[in-house]
């Protein structure tokens, strides 16, 4: 067999793995190495960054790169009709398409993507796992309102977990972990410059969820594979994209520096510079919270 037919072969195998709903378990080894997390739930995008596949644009399929060509598009192309649902849907939920408390009718997503009701079942489900949908018996699934408890919840976690993240990749990072963060940190702000917030807020999901994966502890990993989504959607809830480039990138060279105290101090500056709608209740349910 032709070592390029093969080469495209295995790989077609390996992602049409992705997106299943799932996680894979990055094994300790690959782990303590930056091991790589499955690409987020936001793929597929033209202007996202290509840092997490087997292939990066810009090069031909015989040559073992372009994350945009025909093994990528046959790859999506053999995916299951759920995967693909889920997919769709975890998208718009996450990009504000569809809103929170917005209806999601089986029958009508079933039309609008042209499969029947039981992938559309499927995947209701699947992205109830994900945090993301509410299924309510006898009728209709819901996309999840987040309440003032459950984004304190995620604030509470997020500000636990990224100062060790981030002070894991400053002291372990390699060449090759610190081009792909610094990809997600040349997306964000392009994106942000040109005004694309969509895009901004994916990339800026990205860095963090790069960091985790750079940062070589498996726990984290494990943690970022199962609150994905929902971290990826706290992520989003902002308008200044601008500023939170702007953040990263000085996050960002001092993790090159491998900078530790500064490393913390940025950490924390970011943390504390809470843009979410409807912050200062959010703060103040904290603060009443036992």
């Amino acid at each position: 067999m032709d070592p390029d037919t093969l080469f495209v072969g295995v790989h077609l195998r390996l992602l049409s793995t992705w997106d299943l709903g799932g996680v894979r378990e990055v094994p300790r080894d690959e782990a303590a190495r930056g091991g790589r997390l499955p690409p987020p739930p936001h793929t597929g995008n033209p202007r996202e960054p290509c840092d997490r596949g087997f292939f990066r644009r810009g090069a031909s399929v015989a040559g073992h790169h372009g994350c945009e060509d025909a093994v990528v598009s046959a790859a999506k192309a053999t995916e299951p009709e759920s995967a693909r649902v889920v997919r769709r849907i975890r998208d718009e939920i996450l990009d504000g398409v569809r809103t929170p408390g917005s209806k999601l009718v089986e029958r009508d997503i079933a039309d609008e993507l042209g499969v029947s009701r039981v992938p559309v079942r499927d995947a209701l489900k699947v992205l109830e796992t994900e945090g993301l949908v509410t299924l309510r018996p006898r009728t209709w699934a819901v996309v999840r309102e987040f309440t003032a408890d459950d984004i304190t919840d995620l604030i509470e976690l997020r500000s636990a977990v990224e100062p060790l993240t981030f002070e894991l990749v400053a002291r372990r990072h390699t060449g090759d972990g610190l081009a792909r963060l610094r990809a997600t940190v040349d997306a964000e702000l392009g994106a942000a410059r040109a005004g694309d917030a969509t895009v901004a807020r994916r990339a800026a999901a990205d860095f963090h969820e790069v960091a985790t994966e750079l940062s070589g502890n498996l726990l984290l990993v494990e943690w970022m594979q199962t609150m994905r989504s929902r971290m990826r959607w706290l992520m989003s809830q902002h308008d200044d994209v601008l500023g939170v480039a702007l953040e990263h990138q000085e996050l960002y060279g001092a993790v090159a520096d491998r900078d530790i105290p500064r490393v913390s101090h940025l950490v924390a500056r970011h943390l504390a510079n809470n843009r979410l709608p409807g912050a200062a209740d959010v703060e103040a349910t904290s603060a009443e919270r036992p």
